[in-house]
C-alpha cells in the first residue's frame, strides 16, 4: 500500500469527515477525539484502525478518479457543468453518502479485527435485480437485528416478526433475498477495495445507495453496516422453507469477539456492546420483556470482561455535505 502523508493530505482528513457517520465509531472506547487538538498536536490519522480504513478507502477512489474532489464531483453532477449545487448535494446525502460510510466501517471493522485478507463470499456486482424495493427492506432491518441480537446474547433463535406493512410470509419469501444480496454486495465493494484496490463505478455505487438511503433515517450506517457485514459472514446457508418460517441461518458473532481479546485486544468487543446497549436494543427490540434481558446480558458480559460500555453519541450527528 503506497503511505500518504496523513497530516498533510487534505484529502485522507476531508474522507474521514464525510465518512464518519456518528460517533459510534468515535467515541472514546474506540477512537481517541483528534478534533480538539492543534495540528501540531494530532497523532497521526493512520496511526489507529479508523485511520487506516479511511487511507484503503481513498486509495481505492485515487486509482481511477485522481484526487477525491473530482471522485466526488463525477457523481454528484455525472459529469455535468456543476451548476446546481442542491441537486449535487442531494445525490450525495442520498445516494453516495451512506455508501462510502458503510465500505468505511466495515474496512474499519477489520482492521479493529487485525485481519486484511480479502472476504469470502463477495461477488461481483452482475446487476441484480431485487423482487422487492428496499422500503419493505427497511421495515425488516430492526425485525433482523433483533433477531441477531438474541443470537448473539444467546437468548434463543427468535424467528422473523412480520408487519402490517410487510407480512412474514412476504419477508421470508422476498425481502430476506434482498438483504442477504445487499450484504454480500457490500462485502463485495469492500473486497475490492482491500485485493483490487479500486471502487466500482458511479452506476454501481449509486444502485447501492439507493438501497442504503432509507436505512440512514432510523439507523446510523455504520451500525447497519456492521451488521450486515455480521450476518454475511456469520450464517449458515438454510432452505426456502426455513426464511418461510423467519428464520436466517446466523450464527452470531460474540464467540469470535470474545476469543480475539487476549491477542487483538476489546475495542470490537467494546464497541459492539456499547452500541447494542445504547442504540440497537432501543431502536430493535419491541418486547419490554426481551430488551431487558437483552440488557442484562450485555451488563454481565461487560462485568465479566471488565469493559466499560460508554454512550457511542448522538446517532442523527452525521455529516451533511460533501464540501466540508
Amino acid at each position: 500500500m503506497t503511505d500518504l502523508d496523513p497530516l498533510g493530505d487534505a484529502d485522507l482528513e476531508r474522507l474521514s469527515q464525510l465518512c464518519e457517520a456518528s460517533a459510534t465509531i468515535a467515541h472514546p472506547a474506540i477512537r481517541p477525539e483528534r478534533g480538539t487538538q492543534s495540528t501540531e498536536e494530532k497523532r497521526h490519522l493512520t496511526d489507529d484502525p479508523w485511520g487506516r480504513a479511511v487511507q484503503r478507502l481513498l486509495q481505492s477512489i485515487s486509482g481511477d478518479n485522481g484526487t477525491l474532489g473530482s471522485f466526488l464531483d463525477a457523481f454528484m453532477y455525472q459529469g455535468e457543468e456543476p451548476i446546481d449545487y442542491r441537486w449535487g448535494q442531494y445525490r450525495f446525502d442520498t445516494y453516495l453518502s451512506p455508501v462510502l460510510q458503510s465500505v468505511a466501517a466495515v474496512l474499519y471493522e477489520l482492521e479493529s479485527g487485525g485481519q486484511l485478507e480479502p472476504l469470502t463470499g463477495g461477488t461481483e456486482f452482475d446487476s441484480f435485480a431485487f423482487d422487492i424495493g428496499s422500503l419493505q427492506a427497511e421495515f425488516v432491518i430492526p425485525s433482523l437485528f433483533e433477531h441477531m441480537l438474541l443470537v448473539d446474547y444467546g437468548l434463543g433463535i427468535h424467528p422473523l416478526r412480520g408487519s402490517f406493512w410487510c407480512p412474514k410470509w412476504v419477508m421470508g419469501r422476498f425481502v430476506m433475498r434482498h438483504i442477504k444480496e445487499l450484504a454480500r454486495h457490500l462485502c463485495w465493494m469492500v473486497d475490492q477495495c482491500i485485493d483490487q484496490g479500486v471502487m466500482p463505478d458511479k452506476e454501481v455505487l449509486e444502485f447501492m445507495g439507493n438501497r442504503f438511503w432509507g436505512f440512514e433515517y432510523t439507523f446510523n450506517m455504520t451500525d447497519v453496516a456492521i451488521m450486515l457485514f455480521y450476518y454475511h459472514t456469520h450464517h449458515d446457508e438454510i432452505s426456502q422453507q426455513g426464511f418461510n418460517r423467519g428464520l436466517t441461518g446466523y450464527t452470531g458473532v460474540m464467540n469470535e469477539l470474545i476469543a480475539e481479546m487476549p491477542t487483538r485486544g476489546s475495542a470490537r468487543l467494546t464497541r459492539k456492546l456499547s452500541v447494542d446497549f445504547y442504540e440497537l436494543i432501543p431502536k430493535c427490540v419491541r418486547s419490554t420483556a426481551l430488551k431487558e434481558s437483552l440488557r442484562a446480558a450485555v451488563v454481565e458480559l461487560a462485568i465479566e470482561h471488565r469493559i466499560r460500555i460508554t454512550v457511542p453519541g448522538d446517532s442523527k450527528n452525521r455529516p451533511t455535505g460533501a464540501t466540508a
